[in-house]
């Protein structure tokens, strides 16, 4: 077994030691620490579960938000939008409200699904759910009628 006696080394090289362990302690709590930011930040902070493994699928998903899906109408990779696009930087700050951060997303390859709902509008107009997924987690999802200059509505809204 090697044992060092620290006073038998020299001063210097001492301090060269400590530098260096100094230095690898930081670069590891910094490395530690940016994983952190970056997982954490990649979630949404929504009040309902995005994770679609824990859910069990996306109908569960949905069914979680008091959402009926009847069948799934499309499904396609796509890439989101540059961070400077105005729409998207529009669609993304109305996303916020429920807790999504698609913005993080921003040129990122995604899945888009557009689900057809059993649920249906205060005035009869079928429902449908839009959600983008990345890596089994639902990081933006919002309804609509599809209907020209009918407004989205958030996806927590029969919540």
């Amino acid at each position: 077994m090697f044992v060092m006696s620290i006073s038998s080394v020299k001063r210097s090289t001492r301090l060269k030691v400590l530098a260096i362990f100094s230095a690898l302690a930081l670069a590891v709590l910094t490395a530690v620490g940016v994983t952190l930011a970056t997982s954490q930040s990649k979630k949404p902070h929504t009040d309902f579960e995005t994770d679609i493994k824990e859910c069990g699928s996306v109908s569960e998903f949905l069914r979680n938000l008091r959402l009926e899906p009847l069948r799934e109408e499309s499904k396609r990779d796509i890439t989101l939008p540059d961070s400077s696009d105005e729409v998207f930087s529009e669609y993304c700050g109305f996303l916020e409200k429920a807790g999504f951060r698609l913005m993080e997303f921003s040129r990122k390859r995604v899945e888009e699904r557009y689900l057809k709902l059993k649920n249906k509008t205060a005035d009869g107009k079928h429902l449908y759910a839009v959600l983008y997924t990345y890596k089994e987690q639902v990081i933006g999802a919002h309804l609509t009628t599809l209907s020209q200059n009918e407004p989205l509505m958030q996806i927590c809204e029969f919540v």
